[in-house]
């Protein structure tokens, strides 16, 4: 998808909304600025007074309440957010997650169902033959999504993310001597089956990440030794990646993108099925990690590389989506 000298590029993000989704739509807002592409923001509700998270003000990137429906244009917007009603205008749908797109779509199809009569469905479903986008993957998890319906290899450009510096500029994390045997958790992801895990073994300390700054959730990460996550990894989720740049050691479920090796190269013996009959397995396999600390942090040292190429990457694969020209040695 090819820019031109005029081109505008409006990424779509809602407004005043602080996670991983909305951060990585910013960094790539702020990234095609810094390449002198005429690049906004357009938040919705675009009505909203100061629609502009105040951790994403540090991006710089200009808001806009309306957009120039011309060919020339691209509008980037996440896959829950794909607003195709207007027809001039290049789009791209940027798959950062594949389970949340089917969540906003059984909302739609439930307001619907209450009354299918009141008016017709919108025009703005994924695989909409007549408005067909290019689509963007943030995830192994989703491109395969995307082949299984059918998108072409052709439409489907690989478009990642990468995490906060805060996590990426940062000494090694295996300081074992700071460690303790301390395993964290993210609560909101996978609550049922880790309660289970945390019933079956009182005697681990269990420390849950919630309503933590960056700077807290890098530290208590940076003194665990084990990270546990059994929700659905809709897409490559940020905290397993912050917890291995950490210089934790990871437990995961199968789910999502935790199923494949590419998101989430961690090994198969670091990875279980959510089930009852694996409990005393996944727990067994925590006290290792937490025994052998020193002698398993050796074997996610693939992964933390690929975290910390992230940003090198990232850059890459938008200037390969947009065409854009290499950067100079000097830029």
């Amino acid at each position: 998808m090819k820019l031109f000298p005029s081109s505008k590029v409006y990424v779509i993000a809602p407004a005043g909304t602080a996670s991983g989704g909305p951060e990585v739509l910013h960094q790539l807002a702020a990234y095609l600025r810094q390449r002198d592409v005429d690049a906004y923001m357009y938040y919705v509700p675009h009505e909203r007074p100061d629609p502009v998270p105040a951790v994403y003000r540090q991006y710089k990137v200009p808001p806009v309440d309306s957009m120039t429906n011309r060919p020339e244009n691209i509008l980037i917007s996440p896959e829950t957010m794909p607003l195709f009603q207007a027809k001039e205008i290049r789009r791209v749908l940027w798959w950062l997650s594949v389970d949340q797109w089917l969540g906003s779509m059984t909302q739609v199809l439930a307001f619907f169902s209450e009354n299918p009569l009141r008016r017709p469905l919108p025009h703005w479903f994924a695989f909409q033959p007549d408005l067909p986008p290019v689509h963007w993957v943030q995830s192994e998890y989703a491109r395969q999504f995307l082949m299984l319906n059918g998108i072409p290899e052709s439409q489907i450009h690989f478009v990642s993310d990468y995490l906060n510096p805060v996590f990426l500029n940062q000494p090694p994390g295996n300081n074992a001597a700071a460690r303790k045997d301390i395993v964290t958790f993210n609560p909101l992801k996978g609550k049922a089956f880790t309660r289970k895990l945390t019933d079956a073994a009182p005697d681990i300390d269990w420390r849950p990440i919630q309503n933590m700054t960056p700077e807290e959730v890098r530290s208590l990460l940076r003194t665990a030794k084990v990270y546990i996550d059994f929700g659905a990894h809709p897409g490559k989720d940020r905290i397993p990646r912050e917890a291995a740049i950490s210089g934790c050691c990871l437990i995961t479920g199968r789910r999502g993108a935790a199923a494949n090796d590419v998101d989430v190269p961690i090994g198969g013996e670091n990875k279980f099925a959510d089930r009852d009959e694996d409990i005393p397995a996944i727990i067994a396999r925590i006290r290792y990690l937490l025994a052998h600390y020193e002698e398993a942090y050796p074997r996610f040292a693939t992964y933390r590389e690929t975290i910390l190429g992230e940003p090198a990457r990232f850059a890459a694969q938008v200037d390969t989506a947009l065409e854009l020209p290499p950067l100079s040695p000097k830029q």
